[in-house]
């Protein structure tokens, strides 16, 4: 199992994004995510290319968001 971190900082470099009441829709390293941060939401998205499972779930600590990316 692989482990990622990333900041919203770091999505925010290279990466496009988009929020809107309280969404970000993001691509990262092609993988599309839809990410409810006001509801905390986990999510389940299917990489079409690889096939896998990503398990997302979201962190909030003083208002920076952490996003954790595990690929099962």
């Amino acid at each position: 199992m692989r482990h990622k971190v990333c900041t919203m900082a770091a999505m925010k470099s290279g990466v496009q994004s988009k929020k809107e009441n309280g969404i970000i829709r993001c691509v990262y390293e092609s993988v599309f995510y839809q990410i409810d941060f006001a509801k905390l939401r986990l999510k389940m998205m299917e990489y079409e290319k690889e096939k896998v499972y990503f398990l997302i779930y979201t962190v909030c600590i003083s208002a920076n968001y952490e996003i954790d990316m595990w690929i099962l």
